[in-house]
């Protein structure tokens, strides 16, 4: 079964870099620092959290600042969270959703650094220093709410169904963390079937406004009649 890719931009699944700037890109840049963990995550850590990484120092790494080979964009895989796309991504609740596919499962991709509780699945991270002959762990700091990890889109899947069936919700339920990957260019390359859906998010945006507008004019109405009751009420007496 391929599996679906999803995106909500204008220009579809157009790359640029991961750390791109105003300079180059204007309004089309995003700045972001998650750190890169060159680790591949399988099946078995699914259920880990804060676990300490042990391996050289090159491991962990930040993008450089429009470093082309860092070229992507940001996807959901399979669902997304409207939810989320109206409030919390509300930048994007205007934008076309774009889907294409992939076939290959093994795919690896970087996704969020959670395990399917949405608990930080690295915590620390150490590396080895040779001096003097002597060898010993440094640690090396880094955020690891925000950092990526690799993992096959199998794999990321698997944590997809641990976690709705953990908080007993639908897929389209679950947290941006659990649904969102960076997809590097030659991964967009792979697409297959790429189309432009018809998710009427906007209308949906508009119909929970129009909700909140009546919910207001029926008050005023309530307090309308309240205040015309009292009103004849003290003119009988």
């Amino acid at each position: 079964m391929p599996t679906n890719i999803i995106r909500f931009d204008e220009d579809g699944f157009k790359v640029k870099p991961y750390a791109s700037t105003r300079e180059l890109y204007g309004d089309k840049a995003y700045y972001h620092t998650g750190t890169f963990i060159d680790y591949v995550i399988d099946k078995s850590w699914l259920e880990k959290k804060n676990k300490t990484l042990y391996g050289p120092e090159e491991l962990l790494f930040k993008p450089k600042a429009n470093d082309t080979k860092w070229n992507g964009c940001f996807v959901f895989i399979e669902a997304f969270n409207s939810k989320e796309i109206l409030e919390k991504l509300s930048f994007k609740s205007n934008d076309p959703m774009f889907c294409g596919e992939i076939e290959d499962d093994k795919m690896i991709v970087w996704s969020k650094n959670w395990n399917f509780k949405r608990e930080v699945l690295i915590r620390n991270f150490c590396y080895k220093v040779v001096y003097s002959q002597n060898e010993f762990y440094k640690n090396k700091h880094f955020y690891g709410d925000t950092a990526w990890v690799k993992m096959s889109l199998e794999t990321f899947k698997k944590r997809m169904y641990l976690a709705a069936d953990y908080f007993s919700c639908e897929l389209n339920d679950l947290p941006e963390e659990l649904l969102e990957c960076y997809f590097m260019e030659y991964q967009v390359m792979k697409l297959q079937n790429v189309k432009i859906d018809h998710y009427n998010h906007v209308d949906k945006k508009y119909e929970k406004k129009t909700k909140i507008v009546n919910y207001f004019k029926k008050l005023l109405i309530l307090n309308s009649i309240i205040q015309k009751g009292y009103s004849r009420i003290k003119n009988r007496n």
